[in-house]
């Protein structure tokens, strides 16, 4: 008798990579010499099953190198910016990262920056649940668990982006540089859910790469990154 097909071995672990970091345009700090880039952020995950527990967490700094005007990098393989791991989840489970940039100085303070941004979005996270669900009409659970998933997917990425880019207000002095002058204002959130551990929703294994751009301090940086899992 033929034996069974082998099945393939089960994913683990979501990962958010980072594959290109470009410059565009160094900064205009007045520093002598090239910019020495940090990338770095908070996430969270499983928002529409355990809201009331749903808790943010940091990642990095990571040393992403040092650059003037016309130099970029690549890494290969991916640098892990981020991980989760996918064992007794609960799914559809939604996973939320918010990137930010530095430039690095003397009084470095990026580490402080990112754990205030990652303590005052949990803080908040009860409002950004509601602001999720009153747009969803329904409860974000059930929304995503429907019909409605596919079509709601767009909007739970802006919504959580525009609700945890606000509370860049409540960081305020740090992210606005007058503690340190050489982060990046602008803060990038970007969302999947999966139905399953076994693939995101157009069959794949990997997200296109998408571009992110950060733009202050007179400089221009590109960043090329995604989600696999593996």
């Amino acid at each position: 008798m033929a034996s069974a097909p082998s099945q393939p071995a089960p994913n683990t672990e979501l990962r958010f990579n980072l594959h290109h970091v470009e410059c565009l345009d160094d900064t205009d700090g007045g520093e002598i010499g090239a910019d020495e880039i940090e990338l770095g952020g908070a996430s969270t995950s499983g928002i529409e099953n355990t809201p009331a527990g749903a808790s943010v967490g940091v990642f990095g700094p990571m040393s992403a190198g040092d650059y003037q005007t016309g130099d970029s990098q690549n890494f290969a393989p991916a640098y892990i910016l981020d991980n989760w791991g996918l064992t007794n989840l609960q799914f559809p489970h939604t996973f939320i990262v918010n990137l930010l940039m530095s430039e690095r100085d003397a009084n470095d303070k990026f580490a402080d920056i990112l754990q205030d941004f990652a303590d005052a979005a949990s803080a908040d996270m009860a409002a950004l649940i509601t602001a999720v669900s009153v747009a969803a009409g329904t409860a974000i659970g059930a929304a995503i668990g429907t019909a409605l998933g596919t079509s709601i997917a767009p909007l739970i990425g802006s919504l959580i982006g525009a609700v945890l880019g606000a509370l860049i207000g409540l960081v305020g002095a740090w992210i606005s540089g007058a503690v340190n002058p050489e982060v990046f204002e602008n803060v990038r959130s970007m969302a999947v859910v999966l139905d399953t551990p076994e693939h995101f929703r157009d069959g794949s294994k990997s997200t296109p790469p998408e571009t992110v751009t950060f733009l202050d301090h007179g400089g221009h940086y590109q960043v090329r990154c995604n989600f696999t899992l593996n």
